[in-house]
């Protein structure tokens, strides 16, 4: 099973403007890391290990879904049929795990509905088997190039 290491996160959360939001998802493909490929932000599917990706508005949550879809994808493009997804949300490990999220606490439900549909609709049907798994952030390879990133105001 390959393993993939997502997480989120959202720059501005408290801004009551969410267009002022910025939200980062990355991606890191565990066997192209430990093979010492190249640092590469762009490609999901040129054989690069990171993948990075900024997105206006949301919530720590939208972000962190955004970095599950991101990372199925990205293993789809390279052809995976089993994954383990690894991550250090709770949260999105039980929205995953549901049928459907029921809360009124969630910032923009509706938009965090629709990328958990097609996470559950769409990309999870497309292999023969995915798990995820929760793990400490000092663990999550993602959570980890995220941080750094952050220290260097990369991600500003």
């Amino acid at each position: 099973m390959k393993v993939i290491h997502v997480d989120g996160s959202c720059k501005g959360n408290q801004q009551k403007n969410i267009k002022k939001r910025r939200m980062y998802t990355c991606v890191v493909v565990e066997e192209l890391a430990k093979a010492g490929k190249p640092l590469n932000y762009m490609g999901p599917n040129d054989g690069s290990q990171i993948n990075i990706v900024l997105i206006r508005g949301g919530s720590n949550n939208i972000a962190e879904l955004i970095a599950i879809e991101n990372g199925l994808k990205i293993a789809r493009g390279l052809m995976y049929d089993e994954v383990l997804i690894k991550t250090d949300s709770s949260n999105n490990i039980a929205w995953i795990n549901k049928d459907e999220i029921k809360s009124k606490k969630i910032n923009d439900l509706k938009l965090t509905k629709k990328i958990h549909r097609r996470i559950k609709d769409i990309w999870i049907p497309q292999f023969k088997k995915v798990e995820f798994e929760l793990v400490p952030r000092e663990e999550n390879l993602a959570g980890i190039v995220l941080e750094e990133e952050s220290k260097k105001k990369l991600l500003v």
